[in-house]
């Protein structure tokens, strides 16, 4: 692809995120409040508790860690780490969505929490703020993966974890990526369509290339990748 057309698809990208994300926000949130087992709305949130259990399994929590959750939502995986770390700071392209995890979080007795509304590739936190920072669902919807692993990269601590999803290929969900199936996901979901599909090989050089080791890795529902990543020693530590 050349330049000019790669911008030009970006910003076609970025414009489609930027309606729904910051218009229709709450009507992805609705997916994690549990809705009939068998509508659509209730696979989507089967789908959901499976990817949350997989990144309780991979986060190795402890007391004195800070979390960063970098496009937090409406608060749900913040609140599930609330009780278990020293401190959790979540982060939102959505004013909407940064407000539905304000009035989540407040009902919790500890306040160990900050939420910030800002761009994935564009942090507000200092370097080597985080013990671990992870992104649920986000990498689907950026323009620019390697910019946002970059500031991950940025705002880790040396010896840090950071936990993530992307789509996955192969994958039975693939014809839902299609035009059509993208439609039907809309007219259903009232969801935009995803990006940055990887193959495992993909996948693997796009994190070598960005400055880490994938330390696990494991397919949810064939639809996402999971992966636990850290940072790729100097040469001189190897």
């Amino acid at each position: 692809m050349q330049p000019e057309s790669r911008q030009n698809s970006e910003h076609v990208y970025r414009a489609s995120q930027d309606s729904h994300w910051k218009q229709q926000p709450e009507s992805f949130a609705k997916f994690y409040r549990r809705p009939f087992l068998f509508s659509p709305a209730g696979l989507v949130s089967r789908f959901l508790d499976a990817r949350t259990a997989a990144l309780e399994a991979f986060i190795d929590c402890h007391k004195d860690k800070r979390l960063l959750d970098v496009g937090c939502g409406s608060g749900v995986h913040m609140i599930r780490f609330l009780n278990r770390l020293a401190h959790v700071a979540g982060v939102d392209y959505s004013e909407t969505m940064i407000e539905l995890a304000r009035r989540e979080l407040m009902k919790n007795s500890r306040h160990n929490w900050e939420l910030k509304c800002a761009d994935a590739a564009r942090l507000p936190f200092s370097d080597k703020s985080f013990d671990i920072v992870i992104g649920m669902g986000l990498l689907d919807y950026v323009p620019n993966v390697t910019d946002v692993l970059a500031e991950f990269r940025r705002v880790l601590k040396p010896g840090g974890q950071i936990i993530v999803t992307i789509p996955k290929s192969p994958s039975v969900f693939s014809p839902l990526r299609s035009h059509l199936g993208n439609l039907v996901k809309r007219r259903l979901f009232n969801l935009p369509p995803v990006g940055n599909v990887q193959t495992r090989k993909s996948l693997q050089a796009l994190c070598d290339n960005s400055g880490f080791i994938i330390q696990d890795i494991r397919s949810i529902w064939t639809a996402m990748w999971m992966v636990a990543l850290s940072h790729k020693p100097h040469k001189t530590e190897e």
